[in-house]
C-alpha cells in the first residue's frame, strides 16, 4: 500500500471517529463521554457516527477490537515461525505484555469498564477475548500431541495461569503508575511455568528404538503392502472370535 493511500485511509471519517472515541474513552471514561463530544473531536456531525456504528457501545467494541485484532494476527504469524513450546510460551507472554504496556490507558479501560460489566460473559467483548485466548489453548494442545508438554496438563488451565498472572501484574503496575518491564516479567513467568509443563525428554536409547521400529514397519509395508499388513494384524483377533 502506498504512503498516500495509507494516509487517506487513516483520515477517513470512520478512522477519525475511532481515534476520537479511543482518546475520550480513555481520558473521561465510557459513561462520561457523550456521542456529541466524539463527533466534535472527529470533526463530523453527530448523526454521521451512526452511519458507521450502531451507537456508543458499538463504538467501544470497535475501539477495543483495534487492540485485539493486530495482536491476534501478529501472534498467529509469529507462532508459526517459532520452534519448541518453551519458545512459544515466551512469545505468548512477551507479546501480551508488550501490547498492554504499550497502551496502558486502553488496558485500564478494558479492566475497569468492560471486565466488570454484569453482562460481560455474554458480550462481544468476551467473544473477542475468547478468540484471542484460544490461541494459547491450541498451542498447548499441539505441544501435548508432539510430546513436548505433559499429557495430563490442562490447556485451559495453562491459559488461565498465563493471562491471570499477567493481568494481576499489569493491574498492580497501572495502579502504581509504574512501567512494566516486559522482558523481565517474561523471563520470570516462563521460568515458573515451564518446569511444570514440559514433558521429560525421551531417553536416547528409547528414541533410537522407536526410530528402528518405524524403519522396520516402513520396510515391511514396502514388501507386503499396507493392506496385507493390516490384514495380518487383524487375523489373530478374527481367529478367536466366535
Amino acid at each position: 500500500m502506498s504512503t498516500a493511500k495509507a494516509i487517506a485511509l487513516n483520515d477517513t471519517k470512520e478512522a477519525r471517529i475511532l481515534r476520537a472515541a479511543r482518546r475520550l474513552f480513555t481520558i473521561k471514561g465510557f459513561d462520561a463521554t457523550a456521542i456529541a463530544e466524539i463527533a466534535a473531536e472527529a470533526g463530523v456531525a453527530d448523526g454521521t457516527i451512526y452511519t458507521y456504528f450502531m451507537g456508543k457501545r458499538d463504538l467501544l467494541y470497535h475501539v477495543v477490537r483495534g487492540l485485539y485484532d493486530p495482536l491476534i494476527d501478529t501472534l498467529e504469524a509469529e507462532a508459526r515461525a517459532v520452534a519448541g513450546f518453551d519458545n512459544l510460551l515466551r512469545l505468548v507472554i512477551l507479546k501480551h505484555l508488550q501490547c498492554l504496556a504499550g497502551d496502558p490507558d486502553l488496558c485500564l479501560l478494558v479492566l475497569q469498564q468492560i471486565r466488570n460489566e454484569p453482562e460481560y460473559d455474554r458480550s462481544l467483548f468476551h467473544d473477542l477475548n475468547r478468540r484471542y485466548a484460544s490461541i494459547v489453548v491450541r498451542l498447548v494442545e499441539e505441544a501435548i500431541a508432539r510430546g513436548e508438554v505433559k499429557a495430563n496438563v490442562s490447556p485451559r488451565l495453562v491459559r488461565d495461569m498465563i493471562y491471570g498472572s499477567i493481568e494481576h501484574i499489569v493491574w498492580q503496575s497501572l495502579l502504581r503508575g509504574a512501567a512494566i518491564d516486559a522482558e523481565a516479567v517474561t523471563r520470570e513467568l516462563t521460568a515458573l511455568l515451564l518446569p511444570g509443563l514440559m514433558a521429560p525428554p525421551m531417553p536416547p536409547r528409547a528414541e533410537a528404538m522407536i526410530d528402528r521400529l518405524e524403519g522396520l514397519t516402513a520396510r515391511m509395508e514396502r514388501v507386503f503392502g499396507a493392506e496385507p499388513m493390516a490384514a495380518h494384524a487383524r487375523a489373530p483377533r478374527e481367529a478367536v472370535e466366535p
